[in-house]
């Protein structure tokens, strides 16, 4: 098993939940319902009002390790204020909850389904929702999540579309909303997150807590794509096609989560999405040397996928950075797997080992795998020899770098180069532009000043050079 933090060390992360007071004891009760999967302590932090929440923020400050907010509302009121101290992320709300809802006001008060206005949820997630339990969207209407806007500007829509004799129904996730709604004498109802995504938000949020309490940890985040024809004839629309491929999928990457301590939940309609920690997924790849997953899914289930990685400090940043890898990904061919770290990409070929399908190597590229073969050769003379002791034989590499002598930094690469560090740094630009070095996560340094960046040369990639050559 490959552990998130050392073996036997399991510190108690302190999550602060955060949100209207019955949201919050509802995403506290569901949490009971299930076993966690740390040992986290829950902070209830209620509130009656949106606006209490950077006071309610103030007072957890220095008494907990991580925020989760049950929705997106309080959580960008305090991003915006500039409030997060710890790391965050918010309860999403999906179609399930949607369905809840409209179930709800189908049993309970008889609402017509097809007359409605809905705020926060997106119109492709009302399209497919819709779709699922086979009702017309045609009258309904949608108002997705804006992050400026106030719970006041989202009722003035659904008041406006209700004056207007639009809709018979309002659908609203937020809670002050409903209120104002249902005191103009307007039919509400009321989206609430499902047990499930309360659950799959705590565990990344715990994830995340346990990352803040140790001084290096940094946070992987994995976007799994696939790719599947979507079958002509079908009667309507809907997503049941697609389960036949997404569903095993899901099965296969959370039994790799479970070997990586990693959580995984769907995220949007063909991606998954999985957060673990550096260390972990390193392991599981041979230090990136192999694409995770992908040669698992294509075997196991036929299915072809691209996989961004992203790496960084906060779920949030890294996962910014997983979408940028996965856009790279797109560049191998049938499938792909690229990894984001700080500015350095790191590209690896799919299975038939092209890295860019059947396109010819760019002039570019080709002079990027001769510098690469240049540096490599010029790096052999300060490698330590088998059995050879590292302080004797005056290594910088392995000093800089650790037991890999395959990472460097600027100024080993200047000097093996006989070039100044500001042309090593240049060098190292374009060796990282082709998927040939990928920066590495700078070491703690007692000395002041920004940390030297590292980066791993990717001599796997010079047989690319060995079949070009005559």
């Amino acid at each position: 098993m490959t552990h998130a933090y050392p073996i036997g060390f399991r510190p108690r992360v302190r999550i602060g939940v955060v949100g209207p007071d019955d949201l919050v004891e509802h995403s506290i009760m569901a949490q009971h319902r299930k076993p966690q999967e740390f040992d986290w302590q829950l902070i209830a932090a209620g509130y009656r009002e949106e606006h209490q929440v950077l006071e309610i923020l103030h007072r957890l400050e220095g008494k907990i390790d991580a925020c989760l907010f049950t929705g997106p509302l309080p959580y960008d009121i305090t991003r915006r204020a500039g409030a997060l101290a710890v790391p965050a992320t918010f309860v999403p709300l999906n179609d399930a909850a949607l369905y809840r809802a409209l179930l709800e006001g189908l049993l309970k008060e008889s609402y017509d389904l097809t007359k409605v206005s809905i705020d926060t949820l997106s119109q492709h997630e009302i399209e497919e929702a819709y779709a699922e339990i086979d009702v017309p969207i045609n009258w309904v209407r949608s108002h997705p999540y804006q992050a400026d806007e106030q719970a006041r500007d989202v009722a003035d829509f659904h008041l406006t579309c209700w004056r207007a004799g639009e809709i018979t129904t309002a659908v609203t996730c937020v809670r002050s909303v409903w209120q104002l709604l249902r005191a103009a004498g307007v039919p509400a109802l009321r989206v609430l997150p499902t047990q499930a995504s309360v659950h799959a938000a705590l565990s990344t949020v715990g994830l995340m807590g346990m990352g803040s309490h140790l001084a290096d940890a940094q946070i992987a985040v994995a976007l799994v794509e696939f790719s599947v024809p979507r079958p002509g004839g079908t009667k309507r629309p809907g997503l049941y096609w697609r389960d036949e491929f997404r569903l095993p999928l899901h099965q296969l990457l959370l039994s790799e989560a479970r070997r990586l301590d990693a959580v995984v939940q769907p995220f949007e309609e063909r991606s998954f999405l999985l957060v673990t920690t550096v260390g972990a997924l390193a392991a599981s790849t041979g230090g990136f040397r192999s694409a995770p997953f992908i040669d698992r899914i294509h075997h196991e289930l036929g299915i072809d996928v691209h996989v961004g990685v992203g790496i960084a400090r906060t779920v949030g940043a890294a996962a910014e950075r997983a979408d940028q890898a996965l856009v790279r990904a797109h560049s191998g061919g049938v499938q792909g797997f690229a990894l984001a770290s700080g500015e350095s990409f790191l590209v690896l070929p799919d299975r038939e080992g092209s890295p860019s399908g059947t396109r010819p190597p760019s002039k570019q590229r080709e002079d990027a795998l001769h510098l690469l073969r240049r540096l490599v050769r010029a790096l052999e003379p300060v490698r330590v020899p088998a059995g050879a002791d590292a302080d004797s034989a005056g290594v910088h590499l392995v000093r800089a770098g650790g037991a890999d002598p395959f990472v460097v930094v600027a100024e080993e690469v200047a000097e093996a180069l006989h070039t100044t560090p500001r042309t090593a740094r240049r060098n190292l630009q374009l060796l990282s532009d082709e998927g040939l070095v990928w920066l590495l996560p700078s070491d703690p340094t007692p000395q002041p000043g920004r940390p030297r960046r590292r980066y791993r040369l990717m001599v796997e990639r010079l047989s690319e050079l060995a079949e070009a050559d005559p």
